[in-house]
Order: structure tokens, then C-alpha cells, then sequence
């Protein structure tokens, strides 16, 4: 299989195989590059299953939160509005095809990174044939301005018809940080260790939801970084429990992570790091982040998790979680009075 995809920061052209099938794949790859061409019958089915998916779309409150989730944290930046069913026949096919054709004009701007069960030997002349023999100049691209969530405090709160009243919250803290391994790390363990905290207080103790999500990124991209929760709550239940979802998060900022959340979270990253390295997507991750320029995730990680202490999540966390930049929306559904 071979796809092209192309975001905000970079176009990658993905693939994969059998080990067996390594020419077809290279050969999947080549025509990626050089032979996108037109197929009106495809691009019509596309559409009326499109506009299908999204008209049912439409009225999904789940789809109407995450629309206004993303407006709210980028301030209706057009980069991140989702598709919608009336935009499909604004499609211009013929754009289309000619940024694909832009996008894979020059090889050369491409890093080619394989990473499996191969033996270098039987890859050496396969890449000389399909790959070294694409079209390529000299021209590099540049990333151009990334998306960011907008700063400050900001707060959407909005109702909608349901069937059944329920709440969806979600609370997105955000800045600036210089993306390294270690700071990253810090987060995916702060990430893991609310995920601890919300579990024994918002699920177990006040019982108002099934569970709380956390997430939280630190992008090499622009160095900006988000810590977010989201739950689904009875509308009556829901400020309490926003109240103490933040609650929870500020304690374990201004006091640290209690020492057996952290303990149970280093080792569990210890164990999953061990298991990453015999996956070929984990290796794939590391050298491409390494080809992006932003440093070897790999080779230090153990010695970095070993060696951060309570101390240092407490200090890392009080400095970037200063309070000045909190998004949150709140969708409540109000059930209609069916007399009306």
C-alpha cells in the first residue's frame, strides 16, 4: 500500500509491505510520484459518499463540539475547519490534481526512509531504479506559519437539542516551550499521572462520568505545547466536576505528582519504551524526527526517565502552567419539551 498526504508542516508519500513485495511497493511509490492522473468516476463516488458521511454529520453533536472545539482554540483559522457537507461542491478537481502534481514535482526534496526486515543489498537496487530515477531540481521548500491555539482565557459555552441531556467539557491549557526529549517526556508523564489522578477523583470518587481523557503535545514544529481534559457528564454535575478536574491538575502543579503515581508511571514508560524497539513504526518516528532536525529521541531515553526526579516534574510544571492561557468549552444538551 502507498498513500500521499499532505498537513500544515510537511507531504509525505507512506508505504508499506511484505517483505516480499518490496518492488511492487517501490513501484507503488514511483507512480505516486510520477503518474497522479485523472479519474472522474472515482472523484464523483468520492463525493456523493462525502456529502453522505457529512449530511449525517451534520446534526452528530459530537461533530458540532469538535467543530466548535477547533474554532474556538485557533480562532476560526480556515487551516483547521472541518469539512462540511455544503463544501464538497466547491471542490475543484483540477486544483486538486495540479497540488498534487506540485507537491511531488521534485524528488530531491524528499528524505527516503526505510526502515523493516530488509537486507541492504537487495534494497540498494531497487531504490538506484525507482527511486533515483525521479523527476528532481534543486528547489527546497520551506515551512511556512503554523497554526496556533490562541492565547488567553476564553470560554465557549453552548446548548443543543438532544435526546438525552448530557455535557461535554474540555479544558485546553497551552504556551511556549523549546522542544528537547526531556521536556517531552515530562509531559507524556504528566499526561499519564492525571490520567491516574482523574481516575481515582472524578470517576471513582465523585462518579459523575465514565472517564476523563487527557492529552497533552509539545511540538518540534513551533515549540508550543497543550495539555488538555475532556469529559461527559450529567448537565447537573457538570461544574462541579470541571471545578475539580482543574482543581486536581493545579495541585498536582503546585505540589507534584503524588510519588506513587509517579513511580508507576516511569515504569510504566520504561517497559513500553523496551517494547517500541522491536516496532518498525517506533524506529520509523525516531529517524524521521531525526531527519526533521529535531534530535535523537532515542538514544538517551532511558537514562532521561531514570533521571528525572519529583523535584524536577514539580519545578517544570509550576513554570509553564502559569494560568494565562486556558480554552474551555462546554456543549450542554437540553432535552426539547415534546408537547411543543
Amino acid at each position: 500500500s502507498t498513500y500521499f498526504s499532505l498537513g500544515e508542516p510537511m507531504e509525505m508519500i507512506n508505504a508499506s509491505c511484505a517483505t516480499k513485495d518490496l518492488k511492487t511497493m517501490m513501484q507503488l511509490v514511483y507512480l505516486t510520484f510520477t503518474d497522479i492522473h485523472r479519474d472522474e468516476d472515482a472523484f464523483a463516488a468520492w463525493k456523493e459518499q462525502m456529502k453522505a458521511v457529512l449530511t449525517n454529520y451534520a446534526n452528530d453533536p459530537q461533530f458540532i463540539f469538535s467543530d466548535s472545539l477547533s474554532a474556538t482554540l485557533y480562532n476560526h483559522n480556515i487551516m483547521r475547519e472541518p469539512l462540511k457537507a455544503e463544501d464538497i461542491d466547491l471542490i475543484n478537481y483540477d486544483r486538486i490534481l495540479e497540488i498534487a502534481k506540485e507537491r511531488t514535482a521534485n524528488a530531491a526534496d524528499y528524505t527516503f526512509i526505510f526502515v523493516g526486515n530488509f537486507d541492504i543489498d537487495s534494497l540498494k537496487p531497487v531504490v538506484e531504479k525507482y527511486i533515483a530515477s525521479l523527476p528532481a531540481n534543486k528547489n527546497r521548500d520551506k515551512v511556512g506559519k503554523i497554526s496556533t491555539i490562541q492565547p488567553g482565557l476564553i470560554d465557549n459555552n453552548f446548548t443543543l437539542p438532544m435526546q438525552t441531556a448530557k455535557s461535554t467539557v474540555y479544558a485546553v491549557y497551552s504556551g511556549k516551550q523549546k522542544y528537547d526529549l526531556r521536556s517531552n517526556i515530562m509531559f507524556s508523564m504528566l499526561d499519564q499521572i492525571m490520567d491516574i489522578v482523574y481516575t481515582e477523583t472524578i470517576r471513582e470518587e465523585e462518579g459523575g462520568t465514565y472517564g476523563v481523557g487527557t492529552s497533552s503535545n509539545l511540538s518540534p514544529v513551533n515549540n508550543s505545547w497543550l495539555f488538555l481534559f475532556g469529559f461527559d457528564t450529567n448537565p447537573q454535575d457538570e461544574k462541579r466536576l470541571t471545578e475539580r478536574a482543574h482543581a486536581e491538575l493545579n495541585k498536582v502543579v503546585t505540589e507534584g505528582p503524588r510519588e506513587k503515581d509517579f513511580n508507576k508511571v516511569k515504569e510504566y514508560m520504561l517497559k513500553q519504551h523496551a517494547q517500541n524497539l522491536r516496532e518498525n513504526s517506533y524506529w520509523m518516528n525516531i529517524i524521521k524526527s531525526d531527519v526533521l532536525g529535531y534530535g535523537d529521541n532515542n538514544t538517551d531515553y532511558e537514562t532521561i526517565v531514570n533521571g528525572i526526579t519529583l523535584d524536577d516534574m514539580k519545578k517544570f510544571t509550576k513554570k509553564l502552567f502559569n494560568g494565562k492561557n486556558i480554552i474551555e468549552v462546554t456543549m450542554t444538551g437540553v432535552v426539547e419539551d415534546e408537547t411543543k
